[in-house]
This record gives structure tokens, C-alpha cells and sequence, in this order.
């Protein structure tokens, strides 16, 4: 009776400790908690969520929330031969150190390319050396979440593929430009040239109390603008996925849908054009003061033609009459 007793006490000790154990957390190796954070276990993720989009519809890469609006019309997944100009503008108005022009944007296999060739060219009474393409929404945006697949080009340092946003002529307040620049790619510091790092600012210019105009950006307001990262891949090489949400309160950027950065909204509510771009960088233009001026001995088309892709552009917005996409 007494063993019995004994054998029966060391069973219910045994089980209540087996019982401990299964309620630890399960040691994670080093390799499987970078699988949890990794872009494609982050979009498989996505794709569980337990309200799925209607139908015909895409699911962005990261959670939203759920009265925002899918806009097709301002999307684009570039299944045609020939850019949809309902949706977007390739002869947008040059300015700065190159020119767009219209013969660099090209659609074809399901994307769109956007090309950068050295062509010496005459502007303004002055001679530049390169042109590139654009696109630039027809709709305006001031708060929503913009997402595009891309694959930068083979030019590095020199040539930076762009996504991102600009106000065209709104003033609100004491707001006389806003400009979000969802993704800067291959970015160079002159000191550091790695094609992995990649930027995602703000500029903006507002009035101060005496009614003068003031610029804000990275260099001058690197606390509220500037948003630099390192990503531990080669953007040419590959197509990844770049987004940003824009709310009255934050901007949030993300990278295969991972945050890579988040600032307070301080200045950035102006109605905003989407624009995807490939633009010119040193060697081949110089930061003077606040202005970028072309370096015509650095100039040669070694390397040029040079082409980004984008596979596809996403657009969400929050519901209500001054948040939704307007055309301009």
C-alpha cells in the first residue's frame, strides 16, 4: 500500500512538471527568428489576415485599415504594351541637372521601364547631359498608403530610381509644397557608396512667423525629414516592395513590408501627385548650397542606358471626400 502510495505521489509530480515544461517559450534558433521577420514570411502574414479584400481586388503588403479604399483607378499593374494615360503624364516639365522625356518610358512583359541615356542636350541656355523617364499620377493623393514592386537599374553610383510624391501649386495654411519620397534607391553618401543604402525623406517649404519662405529637408532638418536604411540586399538585382502610409498624424515607410522608418506629420497635407522616376546623382551633379548643378567632366555614357521596372503600383486611401484621390 505504501509503495503503491509512493509510485502514485512521483506520477503526479512528474506529470505537473511535463505540464510546466510544454508552457515555456520554445527556444527560437538564430536562422528561424530571421525567418519571422523576413519579407516573405512578412507577406504570407498578409495574406492570412482574417478579412480578406473583395474580390478582384490585390492585398497590400501590410495591414490597413479596413474602410480604406482600394483605388484601381490610380493603380496599375502595367499588363498592357502602352502606359494608360487616363492614369499617368510622361511629359512632365523638366527641371534640375537632366530632362525627362517622353521616349524613356516604355511598357512591355508586364512592366513598365523607365530609362536614363546620356544624350548632351540644350535646356534653359545651358548645355545638359542626360535624359531620363517619368510617370506622374493624374490623380492627387493627400493621405493613403502607395506601394510599387520595383528593380533598380544597373548605375551605381549616378542613377537613382525613385517613388514618390509632390503637391503642384497647393497652398494650405502656412504650406506652400509637400513632398514624401517613398523610396530613394542606390543612394551614395560620397563617402559611403554601397547600392544597398536607399532614403526615404521629406521636403517641404512653409512660411515662418514673419511670412518668410522656409525650406525643410534632410540636410537642414535631418530630425524630421531624413529616413536613411541599409538594406541587407542588392536592389538591382531583384525586384522588392516599397511603400508608404500617409496619415494626418505619421508617414510610415516600409521595405517588403517591413517599417524601416516612421516620422510625425508635421507639414506633409497638400493634395500630392504619385510619381515614378529615375533621376541623375553624382558623380554627375554637386550639392551647391541648396540647389543640385550638373558636373559636365564627369559627364560619359559608359554604363548608360540605364533602365528601373517597376511591376506594379497599389494605391489604398482613407474614406471621406478630402482623403480620397482627386484629379487635377
Amino acid at each position: 500500500m505504501i509503495l503503491r502510495l509512493l509510485l502514485w505521489t512521483l506520477g503526479l509530480l512528474a506529470s505537473s512538471a511535463l505540464a510546466q515544461t510544454e508552457t515555456l517559450p520554445r527556444a527560437v534558433p538564430v536562422d528561424a527568428q530571421a525567418e519571422r521577420t523576413s519579407p516573405a514570411r512578412t507577406a504570407r502574414a498578409a495574406r492570412r489576415s482574417p478579412t480578406p479584400p473583395p474580390a478582384g481586388q490585390p492585398r497590400p503588403l501590410v495591414a490597413l485599415p479596413e474602410n480604406w479604399i482600394f483605388q484601381s483607378a490610380a493603380s496599375d499593374e502595367f499588363s498592357g504594351t502602352v502606359l494608360d494615360e487616363e492614369k499617368w503624364q510622361s511629359d512632365v516639365p523638366s527641371w534640375g541637372t537632366w530632362s525627362w522625356d517622353p521616349a524613356n518610358v516604355s511598357l512591355g512583359g508586364e512592366r513598365l521601364a523607365l530609362r536614363m541615356v546620356h544624350e548632351p542636350h540644350q535646356r534653359a541656355r545651358r548645355t545638359l547631359h542626360y535624359k531620363s523617364g517619368v510617370v506622374r499620377s493624374r490623380d492627387r493623393f493627400t493621405y493613403g498608403y502607395f506601394e510599387a514592386r520595383i528593380k533598380g537599374c544597373q548605375v551605381h553610383p549616378g542613377a537613382s530610381p525613385g517613388f514618390w510624391l509632390y503637391s503642384i501649386g497647393e497652398e494650405r495654411g502656412n504650406v506652400r509644397y509637400s513632398e514624401v519620397d517613398i523610396v530613394e534607391l542606390l543612394q551614395a553618401t560620397g563617402v559611403v557608396n554601397r547600392p544597398s543604402l536607399m532614403d526615404f525623406n521629406l521636403h517641404a517649404r512653409i512660411l515662418d512667423r514673419e511670412g518668410k519662405e522656409v525650406i525643410l529637408g534632410p540636410t537642414t532638418d535631418p530630425e524630421i525629414c531624413a529616413n536613411r536604411w541599409r538594406a541587407p540586399f542588392d536592389p538591382r538585382r531583384g525586384y522588392h516592395v516599397y511603400s508608404a502610409m500617409v496619415t494626418p498624424k505619421r508617414i510610415v515607410w516600409f521595405v517588403n513590408g517591413r517599417q524601416v522608418a516612421s516620422q510625425e506629420n508635421l507639414h506633409w497635407h497638400l493634395p500630392m501627385h504619385l510619381v515614378l522616376s529615375l533621376a541623375l546623382r553624382a558623380p554627375h551633379v554637386r550639392q551647391v548650397g541648396d540647389k543640385r548643378e550638373p558636373v559636365p567632366e564627369k559627364a560619359r555614357d559608359r554604363g548608360f542606358p540605364t533602365t528601373m521596372e517597376v511591376d506594379y503600383v497599389r494605391v489604398w486611401t482613407p474614406p471621406g471626400p478630402r482623403r480620397t484621390a482627386t484629379r487635377q
